[in-house]
């Protein structure tokens, strides 16, 4: 029989801890990100690296993404002021 583990969707640390609940349901608080929310991935311990690798890679995208944004919103303040 194989153990589940819970992942942060943000990092994908395995480092959570219970925080809150009765009427709200669980909440969880990663102590890597401090991502504080309901979801999180639950995993077999088989799966752990596979899953944890998917949200990283995910995560680099997106930070990425912003970045690529926040340059051109910089960029377009610039070019407004030139004018």
């Amino acid at each position: 029989m194989t153990k589940n583990q819970l992942l942060c969707p943000q990092c994908g640390s395995s480092d959570l801890y219970y925080e809150s609940g009765l009427v709200l349901g669980y909440i969880y608080h990663c102590k890597d990100c401090d991502y504080v929310g309901s979801f999180v991935i639950e995993v077999d311990d088989d799966d752990v690296e596979s899953v944890r690798k998917d949200i990283r890679a995910s995560a680099d995208v997106s930070t990425q993404d912003s970045a690529v944004k926040n340059t051109h919103k910089s960029a377009e303040k610039n070019a407004h002021k030139s004018e």
